[in-house]
């Protein structure tokens, strides 16, 4: 478990990058492998020893942290994509208006 967690603490830092860079493409992928790390994770047993089971809920507890930095970015981008939507829609029934008064 502890490998696992360490490698979606990894991912979660790369998501965290590319989301700062706007690198939308690479968020979505990584995002996809975290999910399935997550999952992994999930179904494995908890650590017997205390020291690992503190360390990994530091991890998780820096994930957490990260996630909320990384969620005001992707509702940003999220908002400007619908933003985008709407101006295309916009554009586009303008000139279907345009095309059927010529």
């Amino acid at each position: 478990m502890h490998n696992e967690i360490k490698q979606v603490f990894e991912l979660t830092e790369k998501i965290l990058s590319a989301a700062k860079l706007h690198d939308w493409e690479k968020v979505e992928a990584l995002q996809r492998l975290r999910e399935q790390l997550t999952t992994k994770a999930e179904s494995l047993p908890t650590p017997e020893d205390e020291s690992v089971s503190q360390r990994i809920r530091e991890m998780i507890t820096a994930i957490q942290e990260m996630d909320a930095r990384i969620a005001p970015l992707l509702l940003k981008q999220k908002n400007s994509l619908i933003e985008e939507t709407l101006q295309n829609n916009k554009g586009r029934k303008m000139n279907k208006a345009y095309q059927n008064n010529k």
